[in-house]
């Protein structure tokens, strides 16, 4: 039965989540090895600047000294990606615990709305928010 719901309604919105999760992770990896690659090629230019410079040819120095500064902000550009595929995907894992949580546990008062108590007791703070207004 499981298998003929997964076929009509698709996948549950665990195997989404989990699938769009990897997904970021995948990512993830794929921007450590650019940061990676651009510290390596950084550092080789870095060693060729100290070269041209101690052979008095300033004008190529200043040109691959442009360079590594170009690469130190590719490389800040990605580190803020990472951040925000970080970001996401704590956002996805703790939407999908706070989905499996019960109504009443997230919002104690949906579940005890239709009670007069409840309706008093809404009643009685929204009259105290009224009163704690400050006065023009």
């Amino acid at each position: 039965m499981q298998a003929v719901n997964r076929f009509i309604w698709g996948p549950t919105p665990e195997e989404k989540v989990k699938k769009w999760q990897q997904q970021l992770k995948q990512e993830s990896r794929h921007l450590d090895r650019e940061i990676r690659q651009l510290d390596s090629a950084a550092s080789k230019v870095k060693a060729e600047v100290k070269k041209l410079a101690a052979k008095g040819d300033t004008k190529n120095a200043k040109v691959l000294a442009r360079e590594v500064v170009r690469s130190n902000k590719q490389k800040e550009r990605l580190h803020t990606s990472q951040a925000r595929l970080n970001s996401i995907n704590m956002q996805l894992s703790q939407q999908l615990g706070q989905s499996s949580e019960p109504l009443h546990a997230r919002h104690p008062l949906a579940v005890t709305t239709d009670t007069p108590l409840a309706c008093l007791q809404l009643r009685s703070r929204s009259l105290e928010r009224c009163r704690n207004l400050p006065r023009l």
